[in-house]
């Protein structure tokens, strides 16, 4: 047997507890939806053999992670279980797979649930949104304090992380990678982009230190329009003065960042279609609308310094031959 792959997982839409077994497709016939219960890494013939996947949360009643995503989601619906893949050579492409010890296993499980109390009470629109679309987390190897992420259009449903340092950075996390996968649908369904309009240009992203394509550009608008939706209500709710400024720094570098990048995708609206450009006028509008919310003068000081530093750093870094527009 090969290693159990995320994407098989999520595919099965399988019910399981946490610390006990996944309910994985037997290896028979995929017509036949057998499944085979497997509850610890099993040795088998040679080098192949089967690694149980672990659990990050799961529905109520499949004995979850206490403050997990515990029963219907904010539409309605029942959420499923999602699986913490560190097996899956494919899900990190170019990262190093390594089976996690049970202690960090039931530090994704705290951090995980502790980011879904936080979706919940604050954020139930974003809540519902994680748990209608996410079925596996594909932890990262540390990388010297940095916290990195992504999701790709193949494997939807799975996002590749380090483990956040603080649940209110795994929220916005989730938050973030949800917009990801729900344009990557959105894309397979309508053409926003026009592919037929030639050599398509790189174009500044103000969150990237390298020029990005419009579909980059436009998948980082949509991201970014949500995570500056996500600080601005954790400004209004932090109580301490210091994490109160913090969240307002970083709504107002998210929503002007986006509204940047909105402005330049409008201005080489060339490269979108007809659906395109009112799907990009319509965010440029909500973004009108967040950049109307009062933040102190301090804090907007900041997000300005901050993007200031940030263009010109990309600026420095620079390889001429790609003639990006900006």
């Amino acid at each position: 047997m090969a290693q159990t792959r995320a994407a098989d997982i999520a595919q099965a839409q399988t019910e399981v507890a946490v610390g006990a077994e996944a309910q994985l497709p037997t290896a028979t016939s995929a017509r036949a939806q057998g499944r085979a219960s497997v509850g610890a890494d099993l040795q088998g013939e040679g080098e192949a053999r089967w690694w149980a996947l672990r659990v990050v949360w799961a529905p109520r009643g499949g004995g979850g992670p206490p403050g997990g995503l515990g029963g219907p989601d904010g539409a309605g619906r029942s959420a499923s279980a999602v699986l913490l893949d560190d097996v899956d050579p494919v899900a990190a492409a170019g990262a190093p797979r390594v089976r996690l010890g049970d202690g960090e296993v039931r530090a994704w499980q705290a951090g995980a649930a502790a980011a879904l109390r936080l979706l919940r009470m604050r954020h139930p629109g974003y809540a519902g949104e994680v748990a209608a679309g996410l079925r596996a987390l594909v932890p990262l190897p540390a990388d010297a304090g940095a916290h990195r992420s992504g999701s790709a259009a193949e494997r939807f449903g799975g996002v590749t992380l380090t483990r956040p340092a603080s649940p209110l950075t795994f929220a916005e996390t989730l938050v973030h990678e949800t917009q990801h996968s729900k344009l990557v649908a959105v894309m397979h369904l309508v053409d926003l982009l026009d592919t037929d309009a030639g050599e398509q240009p790189l174009l500044y992203a103000p969150w990237r230190d390298d020029p990005r394509p419009p579909a980059g550009l436009l998948h980082g608008t949509y991201a970014f329009l949500s995570v500056a939706r996500f600080w601005s209500v954790e400004a209004g709710a932090a109580r301490d003065p210091e994490r109160r400024y913090d969240a307002q720094v970083r709504c107002a570098r998210w929503r002007e960042a986006a509204a940047e990048a909105a402005g330049t995708l409008l201005a080489h609206a060339d490269v979108l279609t007809g659906t395109g450009r009112r799907f990009v006028t319509v965010m440029d509008a909500a973004l009108a609308g967040l950049r109307r919310v009062p933040l102190p003068a301090a804090a907007v000081r900041e997000a300005r310094r901050q993007a200031e530093e940030h263009r010109t750093r990309w600026w420095a870094s620079l390889d001429r031959t790609t003639s990006p527009r900006v």
